[in-house]
């Protein structure tokens, strides 16, 4: 068997389980077949006929032991199971001969069986196949020499011959068996390896749903996913959530005198400073354009505006040249900054409105500013 096969705790179990459920069937077989012998020894039957009943009935009562009891103790062991089966067939055919020799034909017939059947019945690796059926040859060997001298010369050679050729097809049908239940276990493999990298993709198309490609701050999807999240785990816990709105001062003369790829950089540095202003739980996400928004739960708006607070140092401290935004003549943002609490009818969308509404209460101040809208007051339109 191949390595990879080897080492798939899977494939190894459902084997074990196939190979115990065939050995099982191989003892109910034997069963079947030993108690159907018995009205042939009774019409064909002479010079022993007693023992030779005795002994396939006894044959019989063991292999349905083996099948009904032996087989549960042995389901961790299925090769020696069906070692067991193959050995209680050879040595109740080979005694039957040597009690019966009007039987002989029947008997090869057995023997001939045997090799086949433990190819079409039993799951054997190859090494054990090999093995068993060395032992089963040796064993022909031993019963053909040690046979009664009324056995004739050429019953002997038949048998070795009859018995060495269904040992050889045995050993092609395993082999082919075994390649074709490695090529079904590898198929099997694959399956289960293109469906986790379906499953690894489709998790990774999600989170890229969810991120924005150019800061790496949360998407607008994740945002709206988010803040429906936030306001049920607000209505349990009676915790008031701070929203925070900003917005690049001037960004569209940035754009025009330094180029979108300058503004796209100026957007990546900005979300970097917002990352490094964020408490531990805060999310930000790229609102739109030059808009960002930042969700802080169980947050007051005093706390929102020392977070802001801390992204505006940060961007003041880069000192990126903007000479279309006087009187600064470097970037800038304005903000505004929303306190509400989710479970006292202020919804989501009213939220954002506030922060909105404190955004351009900034911009219409002078910019570079924040301010604070708070949920007692009235709730502006649209």
């Amino acid at each position: 068997m191949p390595d990879d096969l080897l080492v798939d705790g899977r494939y190894l179990a459902r084997e074990r389980h196939d190979q115990y459920e065939r050995a099982r069937l191989a003892a109910l077989i034997l069963a079947q077949a030993e108690a159907l012998t018995i009205p042939i020894v009774l019409a064909c039957g002479r010079p022993a006929r007693l023992g030779a009943l005795g002994l396939v009935a006894c044959s019989a009562i063991v292999a349905f032991l083996l099948w009904r009891t032996v087989a549960y103790r042995l389901r961790r062991l299925p090769g020696i199971l069906g070692i067991l089966v193959g050995a209680v067939a050879t040595a109740s055919t080979m005694g039957l001969d040597i009690l019966e020799p009007d039987l002989h034909t029947l008997v090869v017939g057995y023997l001939t069986m045997i090799p086949l059947a433990s190819t079409i019945l039993l799951f054997w690796r190859p090494p054990t196949h090999l093995a068993a059926l060395a032992a089963f040859y040796g064993a022909t060997m031993l019963f053909v020499l040690l046979s009664p001298p009324s056995l004739e010369l050429a019953e002997r050679a038949t048998i070795l011959a009859l018995t060495g050729a269904a040992c050889l097809l045995s050993v092609f049908g395993n082999l082919e068996g075994t390649l074709r239940r490695n090529s079904r276990a590898r198929q099997a493999r694959q399956l289960r390896s293109q469906r986790l990298e379906l499953r690894l993709i489709a998790r990774e198309r999600a989170r890229e749903a969810r991120t924005d490609a150019l800061t790496g701050l949360g998407s607008r999807r994740a945002l709206h996913e988010d803040l429906a999240a936030a306001q049920e785990r607000a209505r349990a816990s009676d915790r008031r959530t701070a929203v925070a709105l900003l917005d690049v001062d001037h960004f569209k003369a940035f754009n025009d005198r330094h180029g979108h790829r300058a503004g796209d950089g100026l957007l990546e540095r900005i979300g970097s400073a917002i990352r490094s202003g964020l408490r531990q739980g805060d999310v930000a996400y790229r609102y739109g354009g030059e808009e960002f928004l930042i969700l802080l739960e169980d947050a007051s708006a005093d706390q929102a505006e020392a977070v802001v607070g801390r992204i505006r140092s940060a961007l003041d401290a880069a000192g990126i040249d903007h000479p279309g935004n006087p009187p600064w003549k470097t970037v800038t943002f304005s903000a505004g900054v929303a306190e509400v609490n989710l479970d006292r009818g202020i919804s989501v969308e009213a939220a954002l409105r506030l922060a909105d509404h404190g955004l351009y209460a900034a911009k219409a101040q002078g910019r570079n500013r924040t301010v604070t809208e708070s949920s007692e007051s009235p709730l502006p339109d649209g």
